[in-house]
This record gives structure tokens, C-alpha cells and sequence, in this order.
């Protein structure tokens, strides 16, 4: 096997992996049931009314929208803590 052989094979391989996993992770369609009813509603609960209405009306959410909700919800639960004074500092001294 030729040098341009082995490169348009490894080319396409990455191009193909690197497909899949756009698919999985952004366009990808799940639907909501698939992460827990009662996990989404808590989720959404913290969400705008729009993108809770928008959300509960399609019926479905790609993972990189269900990450990014959960990990606004956990900064806002941290920045309460924090305002608090009960915040666990461990991950600023680290």
C-alpha cells in the first residue's frame, strides 16, 4: 500500500468518526423520555418558559442541549452555595 493510499484511508476514517460523533452529539434527535420525564422536568424547571415551551411541544432535545442545561443548572446551584457561604471551595484550591 502507497503512502496515498494509507492517508485517503485514514482520512476517511477520521471524517467518518468525526461524523458519528456529530450525529450522536448534536444533531441527533432523543427524545425526551430517554432522559428521564421526571429528571427534565426538574431540569426545566430553571429553563426560560420559551425554551421550556419549545422543548415539552417537540418532545425531543440532543444531548449537547440536555449538557448544556444541566451544567447551567449546576452553576447556578454552585453560585448559590456560594452566596450562601456553604459553597465547598475544593475545586478553587485545586
Amino acid at each position: 500500500m502507497d503512502r496515498e493510499t494509507a492517508a485517503a484511508l485514514a482520512t476517511i476514517a477520521i471524517v467518518v468518526f468525526v461524523v458519528i460523533w456529530y450525529w450522536n452529539e448534536r444533531a441527533r434527535r432523543i427524545p425526551i423520555e430517554e432522559f428521564g420525564l421526571d429528571a427534565v422536568k426538574r431540569v426545566l424547571r430553571l429553563e426560560s418558559d420559551s425554551q421550556r415551551r419549545k422543548i415539552l411541544v417537540c418532545g425531543w432535545m440532543t444531548r449537547h442541549e440536555w449538557t448544556q442545561m444541566n451544567k447551567r443548572q449546576l452553576e447556578a446551584i454552585h453560585a448559590e452555595l456560594k452566596r450562601r457561604g456553604v459553597s465547598d471551595d475544593r475545586d478553587s484550591q485545586q
